[in-house]
């Protein structure tokens, strides 16, 4: 990408669209297409733009010393596949997601399908 452009500029650029901040045709543009709100949408709105208007959420966390079988139940009670990992509720030092966890018990237990039928009861 060039110095300056952004991501979806760089969109608008591999698929030939081609548009200035206001949304009016660039350079010799006879033959251009004009980029749809949506394309410029990506040049233009910042992740904080679209956070500012969402309702607030709450992060669910977990915490660094609970146990696997904690730590599971509170992803299904939760139907979420991942969450933060914090010490002490502070601060973030990692993301535990089921695919760290699933290949976490195939490496400490055999067979796994019995590891994984137990903690699921």
């Amino acid at each position: 990408m060039g110095s300056g452009s952004t991501l979806g500029q760089r969109f608008l650029e591999l698929n030939g669209i081609h548009s200035s901040p206001a949304g009016q045709r660039m350079g010799a543009g006879a033959g251009k297409e004009e980029a749809p709100s949506w394309a410029r949408a990506l040049s233009s709105t910042t992740l904080g733009d679209i956070l500012s208007s969402l309702p607030k959420k709450t992060i669910l966390k977990l915490d660094e010393n609970e146990s696997l079988s904690s730590a599971l139940r509170f992803l299904a009670e939760h139907r979420i596949l991942s969450a933060p990992v914090t010490r002490g509720g502070e601060s973030d030092i990692g993301f535990l997601d089921m695919l760290d966890i699933v290949g976490h018990l195939r490496t400490v237990s055999a067979p796994f399908s019995l590891v994984v039928g137990c903690i699921l009861c």
